[in-house]
């Protein structure tokens, strides 16, 4: 779990590397696995995950786990509407 969360800042940083990040930037919501993301968009697990196996949903995989930003998420499914 420590190596996980390790190579996702590290991932995060890399990310930003150079770039100058106002206060909005640096406060990003991440939403971490495939279940919390269920939450959020009101879906059960198991569609949550096939959604996100299939590249239908705003997310990426980081060290082996689902990670979305909660307002990519939210402009996802306003856009749909």
């Amino acid at each position: 779990m420590v190596n996980e969360w390790l190579l996702a800042i590290s991932y995060v940083n890399h990310l930003f590397e150079g770039v100058s990040m106002t206060e909005t930037e640096k406060n990003i919501d991440l939403i971490w696995g495939g279940e919390e993301i269920a939450k959020i968009i009101g879906r059960t697990a198991r569609i949550t995950f096939s959604l996100l196996e299939k590249g239908e949903l705003p997310a990426k995989k980081v060290g082996g786990r689902w990670v979305a930003e909660r307002s990519k998420l939210i402009a996802f499914f306003m856009e749909a509407a």
